[in-house]
């Protein structure tokens, strides 16, 4: 359902008549290159791979490719409308507008870029566009300035630039970005920013429940919390289990799928996070060092600090915060009501698999290297780490399920929906539903069913947060895994703002409200 979503964000801005800027940024491990291509399948569209290699090397190719478009229109631009531009516009896009023969011929940039201008209507899709950048540190500057010239003929011209980071949309929107046009600003109202920015967070269980539909209830939920959210996963995930014998139509279950995984010392998922780390990171000790403590449990500034060593200033924790939150690596979460200038902040990592890995299997490398012959290089080990994974997962799996599959139980999905925390309370997930209903949840992470402590465990912290104060409609949602008591569920059909979820009302798939 996220990515869903995400290619409902890009299929708008494709929809859109005018040009368009688009930054589609993902994190290590999840390109966001395949949900553009799906998003606009059916444009007009040209899809740049830079080659990465020298300047000239990257610039022909690009013309290559771009030349026949420009052919293909069959015209060449149309002429500034009136009143959209004055004189002293017209240096910044006089030059390439020259002699039919001149632009694109190859010699440089702006004349390879002013091929843009002759190519509308036009989607492109660039994939990764640093390469273009780490060998031209002009080239931001010779785009913007193509840019402008596009946004001022109001050129049916759709840029997307497809990133494995964060980070190049707020470049673009910055204050001294070059793609901001000096004279948009001179008008009554302030210039919209240059770039859309849309970012593609790691999947939902509802997600991995679309591309392997193998596994149901429990298994999905364990699956999510074990394999995460990245398709590149879930793909060495299959890829392993096929080797180790698994049918290719059939998938076993978390566990068996995760042994067949680690069944060999170079198996995809021995290392993985860590060679996304070391691909974006100069000297990784600490950067890992913190993604271990929050694997494990750290969520305030001062137990992440603690996590880079005594000797280490609180004042070092900032940057290598911010580096790993840019990654998308890390969340920084608020709770719910909470304004933004506050200082309440939660940490903990974007994606299950990666809180996984380093967790359990990081703390493990040794007897994952040194395992012989497709011995388990956990032996007994794995159940316990499994189990622990599906506790820290299931508040995420309870904003899943608010914010897209409550609707058969509750009457509507949420409208916000995240962590609730303050003074006497503590909630891993609550919700203000479509419906104006106020929703509380309380995960139950036992080895037993759930039983009615719980609920006035829950009724308790309901009574000490002011959010959703006033609310006719407060609705409690006890969640958990192992079932819950006769007397609860009692309760439960008495009660007419209780609800009971398990893990198969968690992981069935998002229908229409039953009555």
């Amino acid at each position: 359902m996220i990515f869903d979503q995400a290619v409902d964000r890009i299929r708008a801005l494709a929809r859109r008549r005018g040009p368009v800027l688009a930054s589609v940024e993902g994190r290590p491990g999840l390109s966001p290159l395949p949900f553009v291509l799906q998003a606009t399948e059916g444009a007009r569209r040209l899809v740049f791979e830079p080659p990465a290699l020298s300047d000239r090397a990257n610039m022909e190719a690009f013309a290559a490719r771009l030349r026949p478009f420009a052919a293909d229109a069959g015209h060449a631009p149309a002429a500034p409308r009136r009143g959209r531009t004055s004189a002293r516009d017209l240096p910044a896009w006089r030059p390439w507008a020259a002699s039919p023969g001149s632009p694109g011929s190859g010699q440089d940039w702006p004349s390879v870029l002013s091929l843009l201008l002759r190519s509308a209507p036009l989607t492109l899709v660039v994939n990764e566009p640093k390469g273009l950048a780490a060998a031209n540190r002009r080239f931001w500057r010779m785009l913007g300035e193509t840019w402008i010239a596009v946004r001022r003929r109001s050129q049916r011209v759709h840029i997307v630039l497809a990133s494995e980071e964060h980070g190049l949309g707020r470049q673009l929107n910055a204050s001294g970005s070059p793609f901001r046009d000096p004279g948009a600003g001179l008008g009554p109202r302030p210039a919209p920013a240059p770039a859309d920015v849309v970012q593609v967070a790691p999947g939902s269980h509802y997600d991995l429940a679309a591309a392997f539909p193998e596994w149901r209830g429990r298994d999905l939920l364990l699956g999510w919390a074990v394999f995460g959210g990245l398709p590149s996963t879930w793909l060495a995930m299959r890829s392993a289990a096929c080797l180790a014998g698994a049918p290719p139509g059939d998938l076993p279950g978390p566990a068996e799928t995760l042994r067949a995984c680690l069944s060999r010392a170079d198996g995809p998922l021995a290392s993985a996070p860590r060679d996304h780390l070391e691909r974006r990171v100069q000297k990784t000790r600490r950067y890992a060092s913190i993604l271990s403590a929050v694997a494990r449990g750290a969520r305030s500034w001062g137990q992440v600090s603690d996590a880079l060593g005594p000797g280490s200033p609180r004042g070092a924790t900032g940057p290598y915060l911010k580096r790993l939150r840019d990654l998308g690596l890390v969340v920084a979460e608020r709770p719910l009501g909470a304004p933004r200038s506050g200082r309440r902040t939660r940490y903990r990592l974007a994606d299950p698999f990666d809180a996984f890995w380093w967790a359990a299997l990081h703390p493990a490398r040794s007897e994952v290297l040194s395992s012989v012959g497709g011995a388990s290089p956990w032996r007994g080990g794995t159940e316990p780490a499994l189990g622990q994974a599906l506790d820290a997962a299931l508040p995420q799996v309870c904003r899943n399920f608010l914010r897209f599959g409550c609707e058969p139980a509750l009457g509507a999905v949420a409208r916000q929906a995240g962590p609730l925390w303050g003074e006497g309370c503590d909630f891993p997930a609550a919700a203000t539903l479509e419906n104006g209903a106020v929703c509380y949840a309380h995960v139950h992470a036992g080895p037993g069913p759930a039983d009615l402590s719980e609920l006035k465990t829950l009724e308790a912290q309901m009574r000490r947060t002011r959010y959703g104060r006033g609310r006719q409609a407060r609705i409690r949602l006890l969640v958990s895994t192992s079932g819950f008591t006769e007397a609860l569920r009692r309760e439960a059909a008495r009660g007419r703002y209780v609800r009971l979820a398990g893990a198969e009302d968690l992981a069935a798939a998002p229908g229409p409200c039953r009555s």
